[in-house]
């Protein structure tokens, strides 16, 4: 990542006098958002950036409002015409910044995608310089190691807000790596209290999320392909808290399907144990191949991906799952 933070760090130096979005994805989440919080710090005291702004498309999730008011976040839902310059934080495809993606490009000056989701160059159609990193757990941690770089010394606030990042990527620490582990340790020494922040981020659940998890569950279709038990399921809205109740009640993958104005919604889940038995990777192997059949862009890691498409819920979950039971079948021969 040397040779990339270096180029990131000329490319702040060359900007820092313009204005600058720094957007989420659709809605936020603890992880954009903290790392959001952070890198507009960065540009404020360490480049004299006083031109930065927050964006999360679609507003805030609940999760993230809590952590927005804990920190005193000011963000917007859009941005204004004379933007040139765009910084795409914790974004997988240019799918998940809504319809601000006809602005970006009528306006673009520089672009940078900061990620940690599985790249596809498909999933950006223009030029940008990419910050990207597989391995992270997180954005906040891309942000955590680009700070170390700079040498940029984080107060407490800040690193709360990466340290909620990382904690709600790393599904509570459930997928966290020895070097997260480690970068968190750093983050403790400068004086947070993980309980405190962790009580921020556990909003409790909605009832309309607490249905849509009800009725998927109801809705449930299971297949059994070699040792391994599929749910999929349909709801029109929180596929992704859908498809994570799925695999609580036991599943080992759960795909979970939405129609969501003119497109459809999928949020594909696996058990670790799954992937490391099988390798099959839900981003690589399955959804850019599905997503590129119906028109769509997908995005995501090895055991959680989401696609965005057109055509019908049904055609899609179908498609799916003809290929999961090929790849699966295969991969015994």
């Amino acid at each position: 990542m040397y040779e990339l933070f270096k180029k990131l760090d000329n490319t702040f130096k060359k900007i820092n006098k313009n204005k600058i979005a720094i957007i989420n994805h659709i809605h936020g989440d603890p992880d954009s958002i903290g790392a959001s919080f952070v890198l507009k710090n960065i540009l404020e005291k360490f480049y004299k950036n006083n031109n930065s702004i927050i964006i999360i498309p679609e507003n805030a999730s609940t999760n993230s409002i809590k952590l927005l008011e804990y920190f005193n976040i000011e963000y917007f839902k859009d941005f204004e015409e004379n933007i040139k310059n765009y910084i795409l934080i914790d974004v997988g495809s240019i799918a998940q910044i809504s319809n601000l993606y006809e602005k970006i490009l009528n306006k673009k000056e520089n672009i940078i995608i900061i990620d940690h989701h599985v790249f596809n160059k498909e999933n950006y159609p223009f030029e940008a310089l990419f910050i990207i990193n597989e391995k992270t757990s997180s954005a906040s941690e891309i942000i955590l190691d680009f700070s170390n770089y700079i040498s940029y010394n984080l107060n407490k606030l800040e690193a709360e807000a990466l340290f909620a990042g990382i904690y709600f990527d790393t599904a509570r620490f459930s997928i966290a790596s020895k070097e997260t582990f480690m970068k968190c340790c750093k983050l403790i020494k400068i004086g947070i209290e993980p309980k405190e922040i962790i009580s921020k981020l556990e909003a409790p659940m909605e009832y309309s999320e607490k249905i849509a998890r009800l009725k998927a569950g109801q809705r449930a279709k299971i297949y059994k392909i070699n040792e391994w038990i599929i749910a999929i399921s349909h709801v029109s809205a929180f596929q992704s808290s859908a498809a994570k109740s799925l695999l609580q009640t036991g599943a080992d993958i759960a795909i979970v399907a939405g129609k969501e104005k003119d497109s459809i919604i999928v949020s594909l889940k696996s058990k670790q144990d799954f992937y490391e038995k099988t390798k099959l990777d839900l981003v690589k192997d399955i959804s850019i191949k599905i997503a590129k059949e119906f028109s769509g862009y997908a995005g995501g890691h090895s055991t959680a991906a989401g696609i965005k498409c057109l055509g019908e819920v049904n055609n899609v979950l179908e498609r799916i799952i003809k290929e999961m039971k090929n790849k699966l079948e295969k991969s015994i021969e």
